[in-house]
């Protein structure tokens, strides 16, 4: 009897709706690891050559994805609030 319960309440659990998370937005993904890149780069840099170039490394990086910086900041500051799409990227 307690193998025949133990799986009933595991079927029970599995059927429990889970949260339905949007798709991922890849050209985000893609950004995101290009400004990762970017800042790898520039870590190397002494601190006032880092604050001279990687803001034109951002800038490359938009540029290259067709994204305005205050779109980027907005998706973000979406991210923040929904930590479960964050977890997903």
């Amino acid at each position: 009897m307690k193998p025949f319960l133990f799986l009933v309440l595991i079927c029970l659990t599995s059927c429990v709706d889970k949260k339905e998370l949007p798709p991922v937005d890849e050209q985000l993904v893609r950004v995101m690891v290009d400004l990762h890149v970017a800042e790898g780069a520039a870590s190397n840099l002494t601190s006032r050559m880092r604050d001279t170039l990687l803001p034109a490394y951002y800038q490359q990086v938009f540029e290259i994805h067709h994204m305005e910086e205050a779109v980027w900041e907005q998706k973000i500051k979406e991210l923040e609030k929904d930590p479960d799409l964050l977890q997903q990227l």
